[in-house]
């Protein structure tokens, strides 16, 4: 009996993180990652704290007082924060609730004992913020005469007018950029997979937009160069077919010819 309910616990939650989370809750990466996180760290406890092997861990183990245990156990070990204690609590009873769906009888003692814990108040941290002039110093910083420093004025001109965060400025692309003559438009996919679109004044879009299109000018350029050199390249391995008196056309000639074209 014991080693259902211990292969109980492990399939539930193989299943919580590889098909619920990814799939039914449409849950981002970054997000699994944080619930893999806690339950990591309570096997840790579970392991170091109560003898408990990962694979020997049963529904009937985790009652209120040994979640109680690991979350004193988490601000005073681990020192973490009431925010990340109360996180962990979350996390758990997520997958309590989703457990008990599936096997009413083997988790209810799991699902009880957590809802018997509430979440701890803690005292809210100061907010801090930059000065006007803390920010133009901070945007002054990057050298504009460089590449780099061109790219890294621009991003921190677009996340200090837009207040995205780091991860959403990752994953912007351009079409998510829409210019108007007094502002522009971005579309950022943020925490939750939730799509928000705000809108950025006049200044911050002029050097967003130069910042994309003298980009976009190198990558086009780029492009053309590398196809002309594959083309001199391609025309230089044919020169062994000709004598001297070979005539610059006969090359081109044989070139398109490779590639299927017509030199009129």
């Amino acid at each position: 009996m014991k080693r259902k309910r211990a292969s109980l616990f492990l399939s539930l939650l193989e299943s919580y993180f590889g098909t619920y989370l990814p799939t039914a809750k449409g849950l981002s990466p970054a997000t699994i990652k944080s619930y893999k996180t806690a339950f990591r760290v309570l096997l840790e406890f579970l392991y170091s704290e109560k003898g408990i092997n990962s694979g020997e861990i049963r529904f009937e183990d985790l009652t209120s007082e040994v979640i109680t245990e690991f979350l004193v156990w988490l601000e005073t070990d681990r020192k973490c924060s009431i925010s990340t204690r109360n996180h962990r609590l979350s996390v758990l009873n997520a997958f309590s609730e989703y457990a008990q769906n599936r096997d009413f009888e083997a988790v209810s003692v799991f699902r009880a004992s957590l809802l018997k814990i509430p979440q701890k108040k803690g005292i809210a941290a100061k907010r801090s913020y930059f000065t006007r002039e803390e920010i133009k110093l901070l945007l002054s910083f990057p050298n504009v005469k460089t590449a780099i420093g061109k790219r890294d004025q621009t991003l921190l001109c677009f996340m200090y007018a837009s207040g995205a965060r780091a991860q959403e400025v990752c994953d912007l692309t351009v079409a998510d950029v829409k210019y108007f003559s007094d502002r522009a438009t971005v579309k950022l996919l943020g925490k939750g997979r939730k799509v928000r679109t705000i809108s950025i004044p006049a200044d911050a879009a002029a050097i967003l937009k130069s910042y994309i299109d003298n980009e976009r000018v190198k990558t086009i350029a780029a492009e053309v160069r590398s196809r002309i050199e594959t083309v001199e390249s391609l025309a230089m391995s044919h020169t062994h077919r000709y004598d001297i008196s070979s005539t610059e056309g006969d090359v081109e000639e044989d070139v398109a010819e490779s590639y299927g074209m017509k030199i009129e």
